[in-house]
């Protein structure tokens, strides 16, 4: 073969993707192409002196040992069987190849050169995107499996957690209690806070919870939990905020985010058991139609970049690719559920955002947020939040509830909050209290989910009776109607059980001065 000839063919190699090696009839290595070497050069070998060209390449599988020995034994076969001409090619294995940057899955395509040459050209073909659909399609089918068990159980869990919730507030608050039984009340209801935020973790990354978004300023948000944050992270930890000056819009549940970040603490915080630095950054991003993309699938346009770095233990490149999955953690018993990362990802992928990770082995790790920035012409102030709950004029509430430990708690809490109140343990039966007491109810507090008739439908049925009637909804989440819905529909709000005596005077509050 002329030398021109002997470029053409580098030439041709060299502009395909794959990795291609072309070897004689024994097996050596008689040609590689550019993407060969540049693997090559990635995982150590960054004089590129030696690419393989000489090399035997059935030897090199012989040689190979631990756990990867598998692997190459079985590409050894399928090679020695397409050089013998025992099969027309060899396109069966499927392997991991752990870079020093990242995993990557290559398919190993062996097919002979013509046999008055001889030998074979050996292909590793890049199948990692295919491969991360397919994890990323298990990992929803087993989020949907646990999504449908949560949703299933949550309704009857969270009436549970609102009696002993709200009964065991309102013990607390009664001067008859001494100090010890206080205690204990306190441990029941710190538990029972515990319980209803393991279910809240399982209903967001199953995306069974209600995303309540709107405009939030990521600044003025995080500046005052950073310092909450700072007071309950070991005093060797040191947390820093560092933000550019001016405002970072996007629109987003500022409850969801809010666990978002403590997630991420928390993580900082664990890999860092001596000690260390915990930074966070926000910064905007502008990404270019023809820029390249800090992660798949993000699109051109206006980002907000949120970046949780610590100086800790690290991650392993073998756990980084499941550290999203649920219930999977690398903490001991008793240190975590393995949700809080999978809540994380579930709750920013709602966001319309993306989540990367970043890590090397005992020189920290960098978890970046990307949101959308919301682009507003004017940016409102935030609403401060309200302490102490707001006590009501003694107006009516019609409560609906088709549990009855759940409606009488309700009741109670409400009476508590100085407003009058009536409970119906069904639609039918709050259609007949509302037709008997329309001119004294102020507004009707009714359960999303119950028999017969869901509260949706117990509205539609009462805006006939009267067109401006005011309702509130209880539930922790549904399916199948989301919050931005029933506002469409003329519900004034929702309230996610179990709630504290302060949240619903607050929601009521609001529905009876505003509306």
């Amino acid at each position: 073969m002329d030398n021109a000839s002997e470029m053409l063919n580098q030439m041709i190699l060299d502009s395909v993707s794959h990795h291609i090696a072309v070897l004689d009839r024994e097996g050596t290595i008689n040609l590689v192409n550019r993407a060969w070497a540049r693997f090559a050069q990635e995982n150590g070998d960054a004089s590129l002196k030696h690419t393989g060209v000489g090399a035997n390449y059935l030897a090199v599988c012989r040689r190979v040992k631990g756990a990867e020995r598998k692997i190459a034994l079985a590409a050894l076969a399928g090679i020695e069987a397409v050089l013998a001409g025992k099969q027309q090619q060899f396109s069966t294995l499927e392997y991991p190849c752990h870079s020093t940057e990242v995993e990557r899955w290559f398919l190993l395509y062996v097919t002979p050169m013509p046999k008055e040459i001889g030998g074979a050209v050996v292909s590793h073909i890049n199948v990692t995107e295919r491969k991360q659909l397919e994890e990323q399609n298990k990992q929803q089918d087993r989020l949907e499996v646990v999504g449908q068990l949560a949703a299933g159980i949550a309704h009857d869990f969270n009436n549970i957690l609102s009696v002993i919730t709200l009964y065991t507030q309102l013990l607390l608050k009664s001067t008859s209690i001494d100090l010890t039984d206080s205690k204990r009340l306190q441990v029941i209801n710190n538990q029972a806070y515990r319980a209803a935020l393991l279910l809240a973790q399982i209903m967001d990354f199953s995306h069974h919870s209600t995303i309540e978004r709107r405009p939030l300023e990521v600044q003025t948000f995080l500046i005052p939990l950073t310092n909450r944050l700072q007071q309950t992270l070991p005093e060797n930890v040191q947390l820093t905020l560092n933000c550019e000056q001016h405002e970072f819009l996007v629109n987003a549940d500022p409850t969801r985010l809010e666990k978002v970040f403590i997630n991420l603490a928390i993580n900082a915080r664990d890999a860092m058991p001596d000690g260390g630095d915990l930074h966070i950054e926000v910064a905007s991003l502008t990404i270019a139609a023809n820029q390249s993309l800090p992660v798949r699938d993000i699109t051109p346009g206006e980002w907000i970049r949120i970046t949780f770095s610590d100086t800790g233990m690290g991650i392993s490149p073998e756990t980084i690719p499941h550290i999203f999955e649920p219930f999977f953690s690398t903490k001991g018993p008793n240190q975590g559920t393995g949700l809080g990362l999978a809540q994380t990802y579930s709750i920013i992928q709602r966001h319309d955002g993306f989540i990367n990770v970043v890590s090397r082995i005992n020189q920290g790790t960098s978890f970046t947020i990307y949101l959308p920035a919301l682009i507003l012409p004017e940016v409102e102030a935030l609403t401060a939040l309200l302490i102490g709950p707001i006590m009501g004029r003694g107006e009516m509430i019609l409560v609906v509830e088709d549990d009855q430990s759940t409606a009488q708690t309700t009741a109670d809490i409400l009476k508590s909050l100085n407003y009058a109140v009536i409970t119906a343990t069904n639609g039918k039966d709050a259609i007949r209290l509302f037709t008997k007491h329309a001119e004294t109810i102020a507004l009707v507090l009714s359960d999303l989910i119950m028999p017969g008739m869901d509260g949706v439908s117990l509205y539609q049925r009462l805006l006939k009776k009267q067109p401006n009637v005011k309702m509130i909804l209880m539930t922790r989440s549904s399916a199948k109607i989301d919050h931005q819905t029933l506002k469409d529909l003329g519900i004034i709000d929702y309230v996610a059980k179990p709630f504290a005596p302060g949240q619903i005077a607050l929601v009521l509050h609001s529905a009876l001065e505003n509306q």
